[in-house]
């Protein structure tokens, strides 16, 4: 489950909720994760767009077995394109992250 709601013109609080579960010739995998992030739009010009978010994360889904089991914390700086060629709308980003568990896992 995912949300974003626009606090302001610059600011957006994004939620996510997500579970995997299967089972596999290593084992069963049994993974949930959360996050709650704040986003902050630092530079918008002609369709191009520059932002950094943080906040709180818990586990990983992502990856099964090598996902992170604790609480920690992401940073994220963004940038992103968005445009219209041939009347087709697109959007093209770019971003890197840091993401630190309390269990020492690092993403």
């Amino acid at each position: 489950m995912y949300g974003e709601y626009g606090i302001t013109d610059r600011w957006t609080l994004t939620g996510k909720s997500e579970a995997v579960a299967y089972e596999d010739s290593i084992g069963n995998i049994d993974r949930q994760s959360y996050r709650l992030i704040a986003r902050r739009q630092l530079w918008s010009r002609k369709g191009f767009t520059f932002g950094m978010e943080g906040g709180p994360v818990y586990g990983s889904a992502i990856a099964g077995t090598y996902g992170c089991d604790e609480w920690g914390a992401e940073a994220r700086l963004s940038s992103g394109y968005s445009g219209v060629r041939r009347s087709l709308g697109y959007y093209l980003f770019a971003d890197i992250a840091a993401i630190s568990h309390q269990d020492g896992c690092l993403r």
